[in-house]
């Protein structure tokens, strides 16, 4: 029997949450295949469950475990086992206008082209800031362009030192906020869908009433 069996079990429990830490090898993934099936029995939709891994060839692996275990190829196109790139593409793509992208995003497996043409936009606005780079680097741009390239390539371990990124406060202002749109926005389709509202707006005729012009709309 394995030393920590009664934590595996304990962390299949699917109404309670936990992190699991532990080194490569030792079973992380099949933990998370074993829960995820846990869930699958207790939902309705297999796309109420959303598992996101760090690469493509994580979330492939992990789909056919789940897949071997389930016995049920139809089931596959509908379970949600992503990268966390292909989440947030979804997401964009489910809110095209508060993504403010203009089109439908993909995702790039080498950005390495992107960074340099950022990094060569940056070297055309000759600021202050630019100038004094070249200078250090002798005017030489290929270089700068390429040492702006690689800093882009790492953004998460600087850019909060700029104080650009949001910070922890700023984002979940932003996600509370949105919550609170979303569950108004919900309550108001649920009142539409009631025979009340109905009954409400009806005439005997079944034709809708005239709106009122002092009405605020829903």
């Amino acid at each position: 029997m394995i030393a920590d069996q009664e934590s595996r079990d304990r962390a299949l429990d699917p109404k309670r949450s936990f992190i699991v830490q532990a080194p490569a090898g030792s079973g992380k993934t099949d933990l998370l295949v074993k829960r995820y099936i846990k869930l699958l029995g207790v939902v309705e939709k297999p796309e109420e469950i959303l598992a996101i891994t760090f690469t493509i060839k994580a979330a492939a692996e992990m789909r056919q475990r789940v897949l071997e275990k389930i016995a049920s190829p139809g089931t596959a196109p509908r379970l949600r086992i992503q990268t966390i790139d292909a989440f947030c593409t979804a997401l964009t793509r489910q809110m095209p206008v508060l993504s403010r992208f203009g089109a439908q995003p993909a995702i790039v497996e080498e950005a390495g082209e992107h960074y340099r043409e950022a990094a060569s936009r940056t070297l055309v606005d000759l600021s202050p800031q630019v100038e004094r780079v070249l200078a250090h680097l002798d005017n030489n741009v290929e270089t700068a362009t390429s040492l702006i390239a690689a800093m882009l390539a790492r953004r998460d371990q600087w850019l909060r030192k700029t104080g650009t990124a949001p910070t922890r406060k700023e984002l979940e202002a932003a996600f509370l906020s949105e919550r609170k749109r979303l569950l108004a926005h919900a309550k108001t389709l649920h009142r539409k869908s009631s025979p009340e509202w109905a009954a409400e707006k009806l005439t005997k005729e079944f034709t809708w009433r005239k709106a009122d012009p002092e009405a605020q709309a829903l």
